[in-house]
């Protein structure tokens, strides 16, 4: 394996980060800069449809151009955008920050998996995808559960300048270390968007579209419910956040295990089915034996 797959996989571990630790923080950033939490949440939305439409978008706006230079100016944008993010004045400026770090967020996810399948040799190139997307999973793993703790302790700001740093970090490896790659033509936006009128393609990207609208929504504001429903401090919430992340990195494996059993088109109907009976269940976890132990725990 190639060492420097790890230090692409390190600059995911940040942009993972700042997609998902803010749905631990909501309520603190509301309180901050004195907005609603329904407000708030719009700094997880507006961040998922930016970066959405803008992956493949400056992708093919981008295509003519050397792949480490625009890595590296994918990661300085990232750094302002998270600097911005920690010294936000309201919540306008904020936005701004959030939009412009899903822009550069989207180009480094996908340039890291791009670049990562070709500096390594063939046979060593599945390895390096999954090596890639355990950046990401580890952030939502261990990062999520960790910045809680630290929020709550320093504020959520030191957040953001701890992901601004870690960026720098990943800037001059990348800057030293990194070949040069050179850019390649890329599938016509146009074509892309014909594709997706394909039935089964269209009919994918829908499912999709649901399942992770579903997955965020409860993500977002999944703190706010803590704290308030079970009244859970940031000890508990940090711990409910990191089976939280363990589950999804297992789901990954388990799908692959599910898939190769009973067949790729009844594993994704078993998972779809699964997940909506499970977030039905959300509403009465409430009653948990669970969270009556813990209580009697706390001396509640």
């Amino acid at each position: 394996m190639n060492g420097k797959v790890f230090i692409l996989a390190l600059s995911t571990v940040a942009v993972g980060l700042v997609e998902l630790i803010i749905g631990g923080i909501l309520p603190a950033i509301a309180i901050d800069l004195n907005i609603s939490l329904s407000s708030a949440g719009q700094l997880i939305t507006v961040f998922a449809l930016v970066y959405a439409v803008s992956g493949p978008v400056l992708l093919v706006i981008t295509s003519k151009i050397e792949r480490k230079k625009l890595y590296l100016l994918s990661l300085l944008i990232f750094f302002i955008g998270n600097m911005m993010t920690c010294f936000s004045p309201n919540f306008t400026f904020m936005m701004a920050a959030r939009i412009l770090t899903a822009m550069s967020t989207a180009l480094i996810v996908v340039l890291s998996l791009t670049i990562a399948a070709k500096i390594v040799s063939p046979a060593h190139r599945a390895k390096a995808l999954g090596l890639i997307y355990m950046g990401i999973s580890s952030s939502l793993v261990m990062g999520v559960p960790l910045g809680i703790l630290l929020s709550d302790k320093f504020g959520w700001r030191i957040l953001f300048l701890g992901i601004a740093i870690l960026s720098i970090g990943s800037f001059i490896l990348i800057s030293i270390l990194l070949p040069r790659v050179a850019g390649e033509n890329t599938l016509p936006l146009s074509q892309q968007i014909k594709a997706v009128g394909s039935l089964k393609i269209g009919s994918a990207h829908l499912a999709t579209m649901f399942m992770l609208a579903g997955h965020y929504t409860l993500y977002a504001y999944f703190t706010p419910f803590l704290e308030t429903v079970l009244q859970l401090d940031s000890g508990w919430i940090s711990l409910c956040y990191l089976l939280f992340g363990i589950a999804a990195v297992s789901g990954g494996a388990f799908g692959g295990i599910l898939s190769d059993s009973i067949g790729a088109q009844k594993s994704i109907l078993v998972v779809i089915v699964s997940f909506a009976l499970v977030l039905s269940f959300i509403p009465f976890t409430t009653f948990s034996c669970f969270w009556q132990v813990r209580n009697v725990a706390n001396g509640n």
